[in-house]
């Protein structure tokens, strides 16, 4: 992987002390994440380095002030908090003390790679970056315990059609209309087109539109 055009060819990363295997860990996440910066550790918050270019570290451990050191020998050398927590007092606080970014130990190594190097870039259009997750499809319980298929015909009988015609808007034979009218009511505790109407109309389903959804 070749670095970003108009960045330096070979840039430094520092990462703050924390206990041995989380810098083991991290040292070797972050050679794989960009490999195009040299990945120091700092045994230390007094420790020497070197010139920088961004440093990462838990504000849950240290505080940014703590790493002036490395910033009088590194001009221009961005801070990015690092943490776990995302709690909004934790990020006010890291914005307050000058990190440009703050980025969420759930990142993935590819997410990781990608959000140092949009630092990097210039890009500071987030603060606090953390991993995309695809939200769950939101599924409303029918009443009943109905499945769709039984809830859309005991919809469409309640209001007023006949099986023939259930069949014909929902694209079903109508022996298979049939199957979904017992179905349904087994569970809706009707014996008669008449109680299931009347629960149709107790459950509001003549107040929609008929239809599949």
């Amino acid at each position: 992987m070749s670095p970003e055009e108009g960045l330096p060819p070979r840039g430094r990363l520092a990462v703050a002390p924390d206990a041995p295997l989380v810098i083991a860990g991290l040292t070797s996440v972050l050679s794989r994440a960009v490999p195009e910066l040299e990945v120091v550790c700092l045994r230390d918050v007094a420790d020497s380095v070197g010139r920088v270019d961004m440093l990462l570290y838990d504000p849950q451990r240290h505080r940014a002030q703590e790493f002036e050191r490395q910033a009088r020998a590194s001009a221009g050398m961005l801070l990015v908090a690092f943490s776990w927590s995302v709690r909004p007092d934790v990020v006010d606080d890291a914005r307050r003390e000058g990190a440009v970014a703050f980025f969420s130990k759930e990142l993935s190594e590819d997410e990781l790679g990608t959000a140092i190097r949009a630092v990097r870039a210039g890009h500071r259009n987030r603060f606090l970056v953390q991993p995309y997750i695809v939200p769950a499809p939101v599924v409303q319980a029918r009443p009943g315990g109905l499945t769709e298929r039984e809830y859309d015909v005991i919809e469409l009988i309640t209001q007023g059609l006949t099986n023939d015609e259930v069949a014909q808007r929902l694209f079903l034979s109508v022996n298979s209309v049939k199957s979904y009218i017992r179905s349904g009511y087994r569970k809706i505790g009707a014996t008669r087109r008449s109680q299931a109407v009347l629960w149709g109309v107790q459950h509001g389903m003549d107040q929609r539109p008929g239809g599949p959804r």
